[in-house]
C-alpha cells in the first residue's frame, strides 16, 4: 500500500510541475509562477499545520483561541488597577481625594522572522529530464526550511528578542576556524540553543557590535559535554572574545538579528525593561518597553522573580508553591510550568512522594510529555532554560499573529526570484508575530535551581 501511494504522490507532484519542465537557457517566468503556486498551496498551509504544533505554550494558545491578527501595532487593554479613594467620612467632612487610573492599555509590535531558501537554477533546468529526482530535491529543501522555522522559532519563544543564544567565556583560533567556549555555569544555557549549520554572530551583548569579534559565520560542530562550538570563519581577534560578549542569530554577513526577534517568555516574566542597544529596542518596540509600558515606573507591569541571587538553592516543593502563590497574589491562574528535561528530573524525584503530585507521565496535542502537580501541568522542553521553571498562567497571554501565520514575502509580484548574477533562484518567507502579556505578575520565573553539577569554567 505505502508503494502505490508513494507512486500516486509522486505522479500528482509530476503532474503539478509538468508545466515547468521547459528547456532552453532560460526558465520561462510563467513556470517560475507555477513554482510558486506549487510553494504556496503543496507547502505552505503544511509549513502553518506544523507551526501550530511546534511549542507547547503557542500550541495551548491557538487551542484556546488566543491567537489575534493586527496592523502595525495593537492594543490591549488591560485589567484596570485599584483606585484607592476609599475612606470613611462623617457628614461635613472632605470626601476621598480623587485620584486617576493608571495606565489601562498597553501595544505590542508585532516583529518578523524571516526563512530564505534557495534553488539552484540547473534544479529548475533538470525538472525537463529527470522530473522525479528534482522534485524530491526541492521538497528536500523546502522541508529543511520548514525545521529550520520550527527550531529558532522554538528557541526565541524562551528569549527576551534580542536573539541571544549564549554567553561566551573565551575563543581560540582553529586553524582558519574558531572554537568558542559558551558559558554553562547557573541560569546560563551554554550551548543548548545552538545546532549545527547555524548562521550566528559574536556581538557585544552591551552594544551589538562585532569588536573582536564576527558577524556571520556558520557553527560547523557543537561540543555539549564542553560547551564548545567551532565556526567556520576566523574573528578579529580571539584573544579578544571573552565574557562581554555573546553569540547571536545573523543574516548575512555585518547584518545580525540583534534585538530584533518576537519577545518571548524571557520578557514576560522579567522584571526589567527589556535591553535598548545603538538606538534598536528588543522585541520590536519602538521605546523598548515591554508592551510599551516603563516597567521601572510601573511595578505591576512586571514579571515575577523568585532567586537565590545567583547560588544554587535546593528544589523543594514548597519553593514551588511560593512561585505559584506569586502569581496568585495577582489574580492570575497558573496552569503550566515549563522545564528543561534535567530540571525535571529534579522536580519530579522531590514531587513523587506527594499526594497532589499526578506522577504519571502524558503526552499533549504537540507530542511533548508532562506531568501535573496541583492542576499544573509541567512540561519538558529541551529549549527551555536550565535550572529554571516557568510558571505561566496561559489566560494573560495572546500570540498576535498577522498574515494569517508564515506567507510567502512578495517582490514585485514575484515569489522566485533570479539571486543577482547567481544562477539560482530565491524565495523569502517570513511570520510575523508578537507574545504578548495583560498580566506579566501573573507569571513568575524560579532561577537558580541546583539541578546540575555545574562545570568549572574561567
Amino acid at each position: 500500500m505505502s508503494l502505490v501511494l508513494w507512486l500516486t504522490g509522486a505522479l500528482l507532484g509530476y503532474l503539478l510541475l509538468r508545466p515547468l519542465l521547459v528547456t532552453g537557457d532560460e526558465v520561462d517566468p510563467y513556470n517560475l509562477t507555477k513554482a510558486a503556486t506549487v510553494l504556496r498551496e503543496r507547502y505552505i498551509p503544511g509549513m502553518n499545520a506544523q507551526l501550530r504544533f511546534a511549542n507547547e505554550l503557542y500550541s495551548r494558545l491557538e487551542k484556546a483561541g488566543q491567537v489575534v491578527g493586527g496592523g502595525r501595532h495593537v492594543d490591549f487593554e488591560l485589567e484596570a488597577q485599584p483606585n484607592f479613594a476609599v475612606a470613611g467620612a462623617e457628614e461635613g467632612d472632605d470626601l476621598p481625594e480623587p485620584k486617576h487610573a493608571a495606565d489601562s492599555k498597553a501595544q505590542f509590535w508585532p516583529a518578523s522572522i524571516y526563512q530564505s531558501i534557495a534553488l539552484e537554477g540547473a534544479l529548475i533546468d533538470a525538472l525537463a529530464e529527470n522530473p522525479g529526482s528534482s522534485i524530491d530535491e526541492m521538497d528536500r529543501q523546502i522541508r529543511a526550511a520548514m525545521k529550520g522555522f520550527r527550531v529558532i522559532r522554538n528557541i526565541t519563544s524562551y528569549g527576551n528578542g534580542s536573539g541571544l543564544l549564549a554567553t561566551c567565556i573565551s575563543a581560540a583560533d582553529a586553524g582558519g576556524k574558531t572554537t568558542i567556549t559558551c558559558n554553562a555555569s547557573l541560569n546560563q544555557p551554554g550551548v543548548t540553543n545552538i545546532r549545527p549549520r547555524m548562521a550566528v554572530a559574536v556581538l557585544l551583548l552591551a552594544t551589538g557590535d562585532d569588536d573582536d569579534g564576527i558577524w556571520y559565520a556558520n557553527v560547523e560542530t557543537v561540543d555539549k559535554a564542553n560547551h564548545t562550538i567551532t565556526l567556520d570563519r576566523t574573528v578579529t581577534s580571539a584573544a579578544g572574545i571573552d565574557g562581554t560578549h555573546g553569540v547571536f542569530l545573523a543574516r548575512v554577513d555585518s547584518a545580525s538579528a540583534y534585538n530584533k526577534m518576537p519577545y518571548g517568555l524571557g520578557a514576560v516574566v522579567s522584571e526589567s525593561n527589556p535591553e535598548v542597544s545603538a538606538g534598536v529596542a528588543a522585541g520590536n518596540d519602538p521605546d523598548g518597553f515591554y508592551g510599551h509600558i516603563d516597567r521601572d515606573t510601573y511595578d505591576w507591569f512586571q514579571g515575577r522573580e523568585l532567586n537565590n541571587g545567583g547560588s544554587q538553592q535546593q528544589f523543594t516543593p514548597d519553593l514551588f508553591e511560593h512561585g505559584i502563590q506569586l502569581c496568585e497574589e495577582e489574580g492570575g491562574i497558573p496552569d503550566l510550568a515549563l522545564l528543561h528535561p534535567t530540571t525535571w528530573r529534579t522536580v519530579n524525584n522531590a514531587l513523587f512522594p506527594l499526594l497532589q503530585w499526578q506522577g504519571s507521565v502524558k503526552k499533549s496535542d504537540a507530542g511533548y510529555r508532562f506531568t501535573t502537580w496541583n492542576g499544573i501541568d509541567l512540561v519538558r522542553d529541551f529549549d527551555c532554560q536550565l535550572d529554571t521553571i516557568l510558571i505561566l498562567s496561559t489566560k494573560s497571554l495572546t500570540l498576535i499573529r498577522n498574515g494569517g501565520g508564515i506567507h510567502i514575502r512578495n517582490k514585485d509580484g514575484l515569489t522566485w526570484r533570479s539571486a543577482d548574477r547567481k544562477d539560482r533562484y530565491v524565495c523569502d518567507l517570513v511570520l510575523r508575530e508578537q507574545l504578548a502579556c495583560s498580566k506579566p505578575n501573573a507569571n513568575c520565573r524560579i532561577s537558580d535551581i541546583a539541578t546540575r553539577v555545574l562545570p568549572t569554567q574561567s
